[in-house]
Formats: structure tokens, C-alpha cells, sequence
């Protein structure tokens, strides 16, 4: 089964944003049509593959994102809430 695109995103906005808040800081797997949630992990996102396959379903069936937590801060391509001290220094050392 491959994702129409176009179903998938009018579904995808009309999720519930207080339903969509419970995953804050996790990924999740969207369903193939974008209308609901099927699996989801607060640890990885390889962790939702291995969700998803002993669920028995298709990776590739899924889009997977990430879901913005309450302390998530975005600097460039990584989230600051999910790095460590060192990460942080090297993201901005001080002089």
C-alpha cells in the first residue's frame, strides 16, 4: 500500500491538536491516510520501526514524525531539549 499524499495531508490537519498534544515529545507513525496515530515511542524514532514490523505492518506504509514537546526548542536540525550538555557546548562554546 503506498500514501496518497493528498489524502494523507487533509487528514493529518484535522487530527485533533489535544489528541496530537498527548505525543508531545515522541515519534509517532501515522496511519497510511493520515487519520490516526498507530504507534509511537518517546525513545526513538527506530524505536516506532520496531513498533510498527512486531505490530505486523509495513514501515513504508507509515510516515513517521516527531511531535513537539512543551520543552522542545529547535536549533538548527537538532532539538536543544535533547542534547546533551556536550552537545550543547559544542552547538555554542563559549569564548
Amino acid at each position: 500500500m503506498s500514501i496518497d499524499w493528498l489524502h494523507f495531508h487533509g487528514n493529518r490537519s484535522r487530527f485533533p491538536v489535544t489528541e496530537l498534544a498527548k505525543y508531545g515529545g515522541s515519534w509517532v507513525a501515522w496511519s497510511s491516510d493520515g487519520s490516526n496515530i498507530v504507534a509511537s515511542s518517546a525513545d526513538s524514532e527506530a524505536a516506532v520501526y520496531a513498533i510498527l514490523e512486531s505490530r505486523g505492518y509495513d514501515p513504508a506504509d507509515h510516515c513517521i514524525s516527531y511531535v513537539e514537546g512543551p520543552d522542545d526548542v529547535f536549533v538548527g536540525p537538532v532539538i536543544w531539549s535533547r542534547c546533551t550538555a556536550e552537545q550543547k557546548a559544542e552547538l555554542f562554546p563559549h569564548k
